[in-house]
């Protein structure tokens, strides 16, 4: 995929890289996974885009319909005639003997499809602008390729994007704060990897990091499904 897109641009000698390659990139990818048919990508992706920007709860109730009806469609299909990829596995594997329903799917698809369609997006944009400002870290990976993992981690670790919500089910007193049960709060998870009780410098990139920590993907019974 990486060829494709680069083949479609570089005899230009430029491009909006968000719009030809940083959004495409991750897209497709998670599309082929999926099982979701390419030719829509760019009608999949400008409804999640709607949908995570600054929209009525009327028109999100609506993108979140037309979410699930884009992917039932797919469900549906592999239902019929299973292939290689993940809507025709989610629905022969099991969960503790038993198939899954479809309102589990419904869920967990949702999930899937609006973190592979906008969440990794995301994290291209801010991975290759920082990139394109360091032309030592471009050096760097063009000789030493093994090194993207490194480059990948610290990446997440300073551009983490995904912040959760939280309902409070009961008071709770934090910092001198009151906090009332059925109140949202906001995990600012991306702070995490830029505390420095736990990576020291944490604004300065520095690729041979060790034991760098973050939180971009959540833990325990919370742990992100795209870890």
């Amino acid at each position: 995929w990486a060829g494709r897109l680069i083949d479609n641009v570089v005899d230009k000698g430029e491009c909006d890289f968000m719009a030809e390659v940083g959004s495409l990139f991750p897209v497709s990818i998670f599309m082929e996974m999926m099982g979701l048919p390419l030719d829509r990508l760019h009608e999949y992706r400008d409804v999640v885009v709607e949908y995570f920007g600054e929209v009525t709860p009327e028109r999100w109730v609506e993108l979140q319909q037309q979410i699930s009806q884009f992917i039932k469609e797919v469900l549906d299909e592999r239902k019929v005639e299973p292939k290689d990829d993940m809507c025709s596995l989610l629905q022969q594997d099991e969960l503790n003997g038993r198939k899954l329903t479809y309102e589990e799917l419904d869920a967990l698809t949702n999930l899937l499809f609006q973190a592979g369609m906008d969440t990794v997006a995301n994290f291209a944009g801010f991975f290759f602008r920082f990139l394109g400002e360091r032309p030592d870290l471009q050096k760097l990976l063009r000789e030493n390729p093994d090194r993207v993992t490194d480059f990948v981690e610290e990446g997440f670790r300073m551009f983490g994007v995904v912040n959760n919500g939280r309902m409070l089910t009961e008071d709770r007193e934090v910092g001198g704060l009151g906090l009332k049960a059925g109140e949202i709060l906001i995990t600012m998870l991306p702070l995490a990897g830029l505390d420095d009780r736990e990576n020291p410098d944490p604004l300065h990139f520095d690729i041979d990091r060790k034991q760098r920590k973050h939180l971009l993907f959540s833990k325990g019974a919370h742990i992100c499904i795209g870890n």
